[in-house]
């Protein structure tokens, strides 16, 4: 009896971690509980934002839109209405700062978090699941998420000293490192290998900095103008309003 009742409770567990699973978030939350029934998007759908987010709505609104195929009708405010979907900065949840709270009822969607950081966070795990292979489109299964990041800092490096990447391919990578929840862009523009910004006031950086002989035979140039490397931080002035990115570590 007891060695039934065991196998029975591996095969539930096996099945919740399954459904989890089929959501396919990156990275892992904290915790996920699903359960029986989905919502479907109304027509029109309407979305209140927290005057918190105010900034954010466009970023919002804009990927939202995106990932959906569905332009919401936005407010600020606090207040939730009937199938909406609302993004609301709650200081009395118990998380860290950077936590939140992802919940798709029968009553639409709810994304709470402590900080403005953490309602973003949950704002990118629901385009996950808006973009979920195995999600309907249209309409999002009945979940319960919580979850925190493990680690204040979580970034990645882009070393453009060594190998050279185009202006897009700088912000797209910013853009991925969003959506996977990431706060920190390390990008490494000197090295040994030369220098690679332009600083107008001091062009011997790149007029000598960014060359390299190969074999006394021929040499090299790449360099990072100055207007891209502005642009770039544009970029993430933008997605600093809209999600966590919280710096740029230049290396010179």
């Amino acid at each position: 009896m007891r060695k039934s009742i065991l196998l029975l409770a591996i095969f539930v567990s096996s099945l919740s971690f399954v459904q989890a699973q089929k959501l396919d978030i990156i990275p892992k939350p904290v915790s996920v509980q699903q359960s029986a029934g989905q919502f479907v998007f109304p027509s029109p759908l309407k979305m209140v934002v927290d005057k918190k987010l105010k900034n954010s709505v466009d970023y919002i609104t804009a990927d939202f839109s995106k990932n959906t195929g569905i332009t919401p009708i936005v407010s600020i405010g606090k207040k939730h209405g009937k199938n909406n979907i609302s993004f609301l900065v709650d200081k009395k949840l118990d998380l860290p700062n950077e936590g939140y709270q992802l919940e798709i009822n029968e009553k639409g969607i709810f994304v709470k978090g402590k900080t403005d950081k953490g309602v973003l966070n949950g704002f990118q795990t629901l385009l996950q699941i808006c973009s979920a292979k195995e999600v309907k489109k249209g309409a999002l299964p009945f979940v319960k998420i919580e979850d925190y990041p493990r680690f204040d800092w979580r970034g990645m490096m882009l070393d453009c000293s060594r190998q050279f990447f185009d202006k897009q391919t700088v912000k797209n990578y910013i853009d991925w490192l969003a959506a996977h929840k990431m706060n920190v862009f390390h990008w490494h523009l000197t090295d040994d290998n030369g220098w690679r910004i332009e600083i107008k006031s001091m062009p011997d950086l790149t007029l000598k900095g960014a060359w390299r002989a190969v074999q006394a035979k021929f040499c090299f140039h790449l360099m990072v103008l100055e207007t891209n490397v502005t642009e770039v931080f544009i970029h993430k002035k933008i997605l600093k309003k809209s999600w966590l990115m919280q710096q740029i570590a230049v290396f010179l």
